[in-house]
């Protein structure tokens, strides 16, 4: 069909090839689309496109972009500010990244140690991290020991409280961990009785053992000593000091024990409570738990006062004691004139024969000479008798005295009698007798018809015949 004789213009802000032959042939100009058959400006955050009907018409642009009023193509999009270009469509900066200006710039990081929330627009949105401080968008320092922050921005790190430490870089008050010695999470002293170290694992302070005690602020167990009256064996708990011990101070020392001659039945005594043993009572026991240990002086010694006596004195010599449990030197009597004792004696003993007790002293002595010694005394021999030798000390019967010449050791009336020879009484030979010998026991008899009228004589020769009318 032939057309129209004159050609028909095209709508405004529209073209066409040549030789078009009606209106569909028409193109809206870039940056229009076709509206009901009206090219029309792209509004902003719009541009124009090749429909695949073969119009131009008017898309938006993806979200978080923009473009001018008659856009006409995908590169007049720019991001807004927080997005950046990626696959063709704007993708929020991610969150630690920001962007300010609008267009298909890459996001920028923050600073080191801040962070910032998705599709970020400014630098100031980096805010520093818990644990660090600083300005928004600026440079951000590490919380110093001692102190914390448990939220992100400009704020100042907070003060760990008192008597509480931490680590730098701490992000919250539980990173303020109490200095030894304290505890809970406002510093307090740990008082006495408790400790509490640098490394525990509890807040709280822990008590010490069962009779042991610390000073304020402890920071070890091994501050926990043992209470007077208690002692610690080998790292064990404080156990009591036993019946016969005690310990004054605290401390993990040793209970010191009741010397001997004392005792005690205290259990965790915390004092010298130790008893002396009374007068008349000693112990060797050391330590000692009770009374039974206290030994009665056995006879011959004696315990003076209530002194705790480890020992009993002995009755010194010449002396002796027959009572046991002796309180005093009075218990020891003296030996008599003719005995004698060593120290710690229950009897006396008299002088063997040959020894005599002199006077005043406490020990036998050798008998003298012209003496014999019998029963701790020492007796003069008979004037007319003598000892052999002469010079003997060790005569120890009247026998040792031996009657001189002249005289025997028995009498005529007693001859042929029992009666003791060898009494110490030398008798004179009668008239008619004679003895030559020493230590003679009898007289002898002059012969017959022979007489002496010489008493003592010594000699047979003093015998004379008898004379003329005598017999």
């Amino acid at each position: 069909m032939p057309g129209p004789s004159t050609c028909t213009p095209c709508g405004l802000n529209s073209n066409s090839l040549e030789a078009s032959v009606n209106i569909a042939a028409s193109l809206c100009d870039n940056g229009y689309g076709r509206l009901d058959n009206v090219c029309s400006q792209c509004l902003p955050a719009t541009y124009s496109v090749v429909a695949p009907s073969g119009f131009r018409t008017c898309v938006a642009l993806g979200v978080n972009a923009g473009s001018l009023a008659g856009s006409s193509q995908s590169s007049d999009c720019l991001c807004n500010a927080g997005y950046t270009l990626e696959s063709n469509s704007c993708q929020a900066c991610a969150a630690g990244k920001y962007k300010f200006a609008i267009g298909a710039d890459a996001c920028l990081d923050c600073l080191v140690h801040s962070h910032s929330p998705t599709a970020s627009i400014a630098a100031t949105d980096c805010l520093c991290n818990v644990g660090f401080t600083g300005a928004n968008g600026g440079t951000c320092n590490a919380c110093g020991v001692r102190t914390y922050k448990n939220q992100p921005g400009p704020a100042e790190c907070s003060s760990c409280p008192q008597n509480a430490d931490s680590p730098e870089q701490s992000t919250a008050v539980t990173a303020c961990v109490c200095n030894a010695g304290y505890s809970g999470v406002d510093g307090s002293e740990c008082l006495a009785g408790t400790y509490r170290s640098l490394n525990s694992a509890s807040r709280e302070c822990a008590l010490c053992s069962e009779n042991s005690n610390s000073p304020l602020v402890s920071t070890s167990s091994l501050a926990c000593l043992c209470n007077s009256g208690y002692t610690r064996l080998d790292g064990a708990l404080c156990s009591a000091c036993v019946a016969g011990t005690y310990k004054i101070n605290a401390g993990s020392a040793d209970c010191a024990n009741c010397v001997a001659g004392k005792h005690s039945a205290a259990i965790a005594a915390t004092s010298n409570v130790c008893i002396n043993c009374v007068a008349g009572n000693f112990s060797t026991t050391i330590d000692a738990s009770g009374i039974t240990t206290c030994q009665d002086c056995a006879a011959g010694t004696f315990a003076a006062g209530d002194a705790g006596h480890t020992v009993c004195t002995l009755c010194a010599v010449d002396t002796f004691s027959t009572e046991t449990a002796g309180t005093s030197v009075s218990v020891c009597q003296l030996c008599s004139n003719t005995q004698v004792s060593t120290p710690g004696q229950t009897q006396c003993t008299t002088c063997e024969n040959g020894k005599y007790k002199a006077a005043n002293s406490v020990i036998c002595n050798v008998c003298l000479q012209k003496n014999y010694c019998a029963g701790g005394r020492a007796i003069q021999c008979d004037a007319n008798s003598q000892t052999v030798p002469a010079n003997r000390v060790d005569a120890g019967e009247p026998r040792d005295c031996q009657c001189n010449t002249g005289y025997a050791h028995r009498t005529e009336g007693e001859r042929g009698t029992d009666s003791e020879a060898f009494d110490n009484v030398c008798h004179a030979c009668e008239q008619g007798f004679f003895s030559e010998e020493i230590n003679s026991i009898q007289c002898s008899k002059c012969g017959a018809g022979y007489s002496s009228t010489i008493e003592a004589s010594s000699s047979e020769d003093n015998c004379a015949i008898c004379t003329v009318h005598t017999f």
